[in-house]
């Protein structure tokens, strides 16, 4: 089986793209895992794709209120302040039809995980494309303050969720494809804070996000068949505050093809 090369560019622009968002991440804020660079198109069976994306979001926190044991419960706030996201995403043709995929971020000391399944509903070689991406995540941190041995407190959080996606796009021409993909999202959130005297705090709470995602596809080299920018924004609302919210993001990627 031969192999045809990618272009060598696309992967050193890449690793540059992940160098450069390392100094974003350290900076303690976080932000959701919205944005997914997806078109409603299938990459066929044997390719392979990577990409690393780059997203920009208002801050969430989640918080401990209340000081009596009665009146104690997690708080989730959307703050105005912006949290970058980083990610790296791969996914395989399966089938001409079928893809699977996998997509970690991280988003200051947030982990966020993501496993999915992308089924393209239409002849691949129309310009209008429909998949649908049924998809589980999961994620969270642990961090420990120390500053004060009196006051030690280890903070556990982790979450799991589901996601359903239906990307719709169409194909301008070799060069530009316009995408957007409406989604629904529930989340659930576990907390665990623990003291010094190992007096612990326990909550849960669900969060029920949906949207959609629009974004411009651009392949700048259509003749070498791989390497493509995806600008898009999320427009999100969820159960907790009813306002809409944007997500920026930005990937840089490029597909592999294989022939028998």
């Amino acid at each position: 089986m031969n192999r045809i090369k990618s272009d060598s560019q696309i992967i050193n622009v890449v690793l540059l793209t992940v160098l450069t968002t390392q100094i974003l991440l350290f900076s303690g804020c976080a932000t959701a895992h919205y944005n997914t660079y997806q078109d409603g198109k299938s990459i066929g069976r044997k390719n392979a794709e990577i990409y690393v994306g780059l997203s920009m979001g208002p801050l969430h926190e989640i918080k401990k209120i209340g000081e009596l044991p009665e009146d104690q419960k997690l708080e989730y706030k959307i703050h105005s302040k912006v949290a970058p996201l980083v990610s790296m995403n791969g996914r395989g043709g399966l089938t001409d039809q079928l893809d699977f995929g996998i997509s970690v971020g991280l988003s200051g000391e947030y982990f966020h995980g993501l496993l999915y399944g992308k089924l393209c509903l239409l002849n691949q070689e129309s310009n209008l494309g429909l998949a649908i991406i049924p998809a589980a995540g999961f994620g969270g941190n642990s961090d420990e303050e120390n500053d004060d041995q009196e006051d030690f407190k280890k903070e556990d959080i982790g979450y799991f969720l589901v996601k359903l996606s239906t990307p719709i796009s169409y194909s301008i021409n070799d060069k530009l494809t316009l995408a957007a993909s409406p989604f629904i999202q529930q989340q659930k959130f576990k907390a665990k804070y623990t003291w010094m005297d190992n007096t612990t705090f326990k909550d849960s709470f669900t969060l029920s996000s949906r949207g959609v995602v629009i974004g411009i596809k651009y392949r700048p080299f259509p003749e070498l068949n791989d390497g493509y920018i995806f600008p898009e924004v999320a427009l999100v609302s969820n159960s907790m505050d009813g306002r809409i919210f944007p997500y920026f993001g930005i990937c840089i990627g490029g597909t592999e093809w294989y022939r028998d």
